[in-house]
């Protein structure tokens, strides 16, 4: 009998797929790169919600292990492609192995593992079995290119609004959460209306996570690479609706020049004393509920990873002190 599905047992599992291909060990060597990456997240954080969630689903809905394990390793590889494809057109990719190889080849891994999350779920359930969530991995993509465009347009943080925002991550990272949750609901056999709230609820639960994370990686005490490289982060959008006057002219200076850790924490005292702090919070309860809500219908609300994930504060305990 083999092991449970663990997300260390995935690593491997996947990193044992992408051995076996048929490509230049260069590429293969680059798809490993993109792949470590997501490891040492992963062994830094103790939980990786790309695999944990998944199987989480697969739990709460009584599916196979089987099942659980291959919308994961596919996850997980379709994760890769869009995380480095992310950091190639965010100028944000790492010194290695990238300095050597360019942003071209970082796309192009990043297609190859594209196409290689869908031949896992091909190759660990089979053609037919997978077919299901093959076509909401096909939709899902598509969205989440739709996504990426908004999120280009949409990168001059003067301009960009609430609105904005939400469109994009909707469908980035809720559209990547929606397609592991209807993919598993299909695969247990759950009818296409029932699959399709699940999907629901995992668009709202990672629209709700992303914004959670751009709120700690602004606010924890290490410089971010959301204000480096001025992206369009949920606090800042926020910010920039509300401020006025002397406030907003003070907020534009500390996203211009320089972007230090000192103007970092700068920036996070204006945006305390503007009451970022509480509009962020009542916008992600607005998810949190709607995740919550669906979560409860669906018999999902019990599990005690999916539980933990709808609880998670908005920011982490306090703003670095000054």
């Amino acid at each position: 009998m083999s092991p449970p599905f663990t997300t260390e047992r995935l690593f491997d599992d996947v990193t044992r797929f992408l051995d076996s291909q048929n490509v230049p060990g260069t590429l293969q060597a680059l798809q490993r790169a993109v792949l470590s990456k997501a490891r040492r997240k992963f062994e830094h954080e103790g939980r990786f919600s790309i695999l944990d969630f998944p199987l989480a689903i697969q739990r709460a809905l009584g599916g196979p292990d089987e099942v659980g394990g291959a919308i994961a390793g596919a996850a997980l590889l379709f994760y890769a492609s869009a995380d480095v494809i992310d950091d190639a057109v965010d100028h944000d990719l790492a010194s290695d192995p990238w300095t050597r190889w360019g942003w071209e080849q970082a796309t192009n891994t990043g297609l190859s593992l594209l196409f290689l999350s869908l031949t896992y779920l091909q190759d660990t359930l089979g053609a037919v079995r997978a077919a299901p969530a093959l076509t909401v991995f096909v939709h899902a993509g598509h969205s989440m290119a739709a996504g990426q465009h908004l999120d280009l347009i949409g990168q001059d943080l003067e301009q960009a609004t609430i609105a904005d925002y939400t469109a994009f991550v909707e469908r980035k990272t809720g559209a990547s959460f929606a397609a592991y949750a209807e993919a598993i609901a299909l695969l247990c056999g759950r009818e296409p209306a029932e699959s399709a709230r699940c999907g629901e609820f995992g668009e709202a639960l990672g629209s709700m996570l992303q914004m959670i994370s751009d709120n700690y990686e602004l606010w924890n005490p290490t410089l971010s690479s959301d204000y480096v490289n001025r992206r369009l982060s949920f606090p800042l959008v926020l910010a920039l609706e509300q401020a006025q006057g002397e406030a907003r002219a003070r907020l534009l200076e500390l996203l211009s020049g320089d972007r230090t850790y000192d103007r970092q924490r700068e920036l996070v005292a204006l945006l305390e004393s503007l009451g970022t702090r509480g509009y962020a919070t009542l916008r992600i309860e607005v998810y949190r509920k709607r995740a919550s809500d669906l979560a409860r219908s669906l018999g999902l609300s019990e599990e005690p990873y999916l539980r933990q994930l709808l609880e998670f504060p908005a920011f982490p305990p306090a703003a670095p002190a000054l």
